[in-house]
C-alpha cells in the first residue's frame, strides 16, 4: 500500500499533482473544442460546395428542360398548322370533287 500522506510537503505535492492533471484536463478539453471547431468548419465547406454544385447542376437541367419544352411547343404548332392546312386542302379538294360530280349529273 502506498504511505498516507502526512506532512505539508505531501499536502503540496498532491496540490501540484491536482493543479498538474488539471492543466493535461484543460489541455485535451482546449485541443478536443479545436478539433471539432475544425472539423464542424470543414463540414460546412463541404455543405456549402455540395448545395453550389447541386444548384448549379439544377439550373443547368432547369435550363435545358426549358429548350426542350420551347422545341416541343414549336413541333406542336408546326403539326397543328399542318393539320389545318391538311384539312382545309382536303376540304377543298372534296368540295371540287362534289362540284364535279353535281356538274356531270346536270
Amino acid at each position: 500500500a502506498a504511505p498516507a500522506l502526512t506532512g505539508p510537503q505531501d499536502a503540496e505535492s498532491a496540490t501540484s499533482m491536482l493543479a498538474l492533471a488539471q492543466r493535461v484536463h484543460d489541455e485535451y478539453v482546449r485541443d478536443g473544442e479545436e478539433q471539432s471547431a475544425k472539423i464542424i468548419a470543414e463540414a460546412n465547406a463541404e455543405r456549402e460546395s455540395i448545395i453550389a454544385d447541386a444548384q448549379k447542376q439544377k439550373d443547368s437541367l432547369l435550363n435545358q428542360l426549358e429548350q426542350e419544352r420551347e422545341l416541343l411547343e414549336n413541333k406542336i404548332n408546326g403539326l397543328r398548322t399542318f393539320e389545318s392546312e391538311y384539312r382545309s386542302n382536303l376540304r377543298s379538294h372534296l368540295e371540287s370533287l362534289l362540284n364535279e360530280v353535281g356538274n356531270g349529273e346536270n
